[in-house]
């Protein structure tokens, strides 16, 4: 459908749209203005505060607390193992890659898990600071099926749903977290980096943070 020229937002709000950029969503980034059809503009504009709304988002921490768990060497890389904190209570793991001169830093999630991917250990051997984290229900978060037979990712929704949140949002919030740790200990513009199933939580976490540079997601 073609785009059509923005109205004015509310006093203080922000419009939101994703410019598609190929199957990957390559540098698809928020940005003022609106790709909502005209057929669905009744709904209202589309800002961070409607996002924030169909996602459920609660309060993100802003300033995560962090627990160095130790570090080492990753097939010729310097990486550090932490824990962040994104709720009362809640830490997600984590491995930092430092890197050196960069003119970025980006945070990578995979439902397939942080550890290994061949991506992460490019971009830290290129001097690019990366954070790999595994967010709720993925990689070291997740825990195999029990006796009942359903997977963690099954209950966690069903649980999640008990407390009117959902999986999308929490996930979204250990991005944006993170996102805000890796900026404030490298001073760098941050990128996202999805891969798999955490590919819509990465869009949302995206549009709502003004300051992340780029967007890719793949496999998802």
């Amino acid at each position: 459908s073609s785009m059509r020229g923005p109205t004015r937002p509310r006093t203080g709000e922000r419009r939101i749209w994703c410019r598609r950029v190929r199957v990957s969503l390559r540098r698809a980034k928020a940005r003022c203005g609106s790709t909502v059809p005209a057929s669905r503009r009744s709904r209202g504009p589309v800002t961070a505060a409607s996002l924030r709304a169909a996602i459920g988002l609660r309060t993100v921490v802003e300033k995560p607390q962090v627990k160095m768990l130790g570090e080492g060497v990753d097939k010729g890389v310097r990486v550090e193992k932490l824990e962040l904190t994104v709720e009362d209570g809640l830490a997600i793991p984590a491995l930092y890659y430092p890197g050196g001169k960069a003119a970025r830093a980006v945070v990578f999630v995979s439902s397939f898990g942080k550890s290994g991917d061949a991506d992460v250990l490019a971009l830290a051997k290129a001097g690019t600071p990366v954070l790999a984290v595994d967010p709720r229900g993925m990689g070291e978060s997740y825990k195999p099926a029990g006796r009942t037979g359903y997977r963690q990712g099954y209950q966690m929704a069903a649980r999640a749903m008990l407390l009117g949140r959902n999986l999308v949002e929490m996930q979204a919030a250990d991005m944006l977290a993170a996102i805000s740790y890796l900026r404030g200990r490298t001073g760098l513009p941050v990128a996202l980096y999805a891969k798999g199933a955490v590919g819509p939580a990465a869009m949302f976490a995206a549009a709502l943070e003004p300051t992340v540079s780029e967007l890719v997601v793949e496999r998802s």
